[in-house]
């Protein structure tokens, strides 16, 4: 005997656009331009519209308000700059023989990716002169290394990490320099393997003091090179959607609108729809466009969801981007941004790509 049985499913369908508007929302901002140009060659329906001069000045002065773009070319000419390249530069204006500045570039040159001088003297000078056919000597070498260690940054050419860890202390404006610089000194090998408990003991410290002390070395860098080009490729900048900045002890969020086009419909396929008889026309026409005005406000969508996700990444992570202090990082679900916003948590997931 046959049964009767009654399922009910629910079931949601994306629509095209939809699906097309999911996709500009994990487009990266250097891409966006991309889609935008490819999609003006596609509807001549879509244009760019031009600023007028009241929009020009007005965006001119919000612009003063906000953080410029500009620090992105700064960013890439300062730091495809290799350790090496940057330390030279350092020397042309000291008041130095070309026998020292020969001697000093060398010595520059004896510097590991790490920018720590771990050779000795002596293989610098054997080097030196295989290289260069004339003899130096080990008072010259001792010198350049002098040189090289009163340049930016600080702790480079440095015998070791410690070295460099306890130049920085020295040139650095912390508390207690004496006592950091002692635990350093006696009880790095602690610090490498967080043995708190010993190095307590051993200076005779309190939970806070110690505290303090380990804050202070996570300040400073290990690597004195650190943040250099490893070789003279040009480097690759990720180019960001939002500007987080600090503002009357206050975090602002701002949309990244430098590489944006601002688009409009065509004035003319608008007059073009209204005044054509021809029906044939008339279909071609509307629907570029509609198409085209989806496509602006779908731009525009993407801003301002993506927006809201920054927003509330920004007030649940508003101690660590004052602080830079990753430990202050509280970990957060799709579901806690996308209720904030109102959206699904996919959409929001988005968002985060």
């Amino acid at each position: 005997m046959q049964e009767l049985k009654q399922n009910l499913k629910l079931k949601a369908q994306l629509s095209p656009r939809q699906i097309q508007l999911l996709n500009l929302l994990q487009t990266p901002i250097v891409l966006i331009d991309k889609k935008i140009e490819e999609e003006l060659e596609e509807n001549p329906a879509l244009e760019e519209e031009l600023d007028n001069e009241e929009n020009y000045e007005q965006r001119a002065l919000y612009k003063d308000k906000e953080p410029h773009n500009d620090y992105l070319k700064n960013i890439s000419s300062e730091n495809n700059k290799t350790i090496y390249t940057f330390l030279k530069d350092q020397i042309l204006g000291l008041n130095i023989t070309e026998s020292q500045k020969e001697v000093i570039e060398f010595t520059i040159d004896s510097i590991d990716e790490d920018g720590l001088i771990k050779r000795n003297i002596q293989a610098i000078k054997d080097d030196f002169f295989i290289i260069n056919e004339r003899k130096v000597r080990e008072d010259e070498i001792v010198n350049a290394i002098k040189i090289i260690k009163s340049l930016e940054p600080t702790g480079i050419g440095s015998k070791s990490i410690k070295e460099s860890l306890i130049v920085q202390i020295k040139k650095g404006d912390a508390k207690n320099k004496n006592l950091i610089i002692e635990i350093i000194e006696n009880n790095f090998d602690e610090l490498k393997k967080n043995n708190f408990e010993k190095i307590k003991k051993e200076n005779k410290i309190s939970d806070e003091t110690l505290k303090l002390v380990y804050d202070e070395i996570e300040k400073l860098r290990p690597y004195p090179s650190s943040g250099f080009s490893k070789n003279n490729t040009e480097t690759n900048f990720v180019i960001p959607d939002f500007f987080v900045y600090e503002k009357n002890d206050d975090l602002v969020v701002t949309v990244n609108n430098n590489y944006r086009k601002k688009l409009g419909v065509n004035s003319f396929y608008k007059n073009l729809y209204n005044e054509t008889k021809d029906q044939e026309t008339k279909k071609f026409l509307k629907q570029k466009i509609e198409k085209a005005q989806w496509f602006k406000e779908a731009i525009k969508q993407r801003e301002i969801t993506l927006l809201g996700v920054m927003k509330n990444i920004a007030k649940i992570q508003e101690k660590y981007f004052i602080s830079g202090d990753e430990k202050k990082l509280k970990p957060m679900k799709l579901a806690d941004i996308a209720g904030l916003i109102n959206v699904d948590i996919s959409t929001s997931f988005k968002g985060y790509k």
